[in-house]
């Protein structure tokens, strides 16, 4: 099995897959399968750092503990961003899930 050496945006993504699921109320589904092959992990690595990130904002009462220093450091800068704002950031770095969080606003739209 290759284990994936996960990038700073990888887990931004992460995060603003966290955030979208227990911070943003929002209505938009992302689809784990469809992010997990933009970032090149499977599905479960995709929700395992979503329960990491539970597991850090929730001080150890939920969600999966082992996490990376990077995850860490990755939600001490970003958890209080904005979705729109994490968006943004993300956008800078990874083309293709700006693509794909634009096809699903557009479809939502319509």
């Amino acid at each position: 099995m290759v284990t994936h050496n996960w990038t700073v945006t990888d887990d931004l993504i992460g995060l603003f897959m966290y955030n979208l699921k227990y911070k943003y109320n929002s209505d938009k589904l992302l689809s784990i399968a469809e992010v997990a092959k933009i970032i090149n992990v499977s599905e479960d690595s995709l929700k395992t750092k979503i329960r990491n990130y539970l597991y850090i904002d929730s001080d150890g009462q939920q969600g999966a503990p082992k996490y990376s220093p990077k995850s860490k450091r990755v939600y001490d800068i970003y958890n209080k961003h904005t979705e729109l704002d994490m968006v943004m950031e993300i956008a800078e770095k990874n083309k293709e899930f700006l693509e794909y969080y634009k096809r699903l606003l557009t479809a939502k739209n319509k």
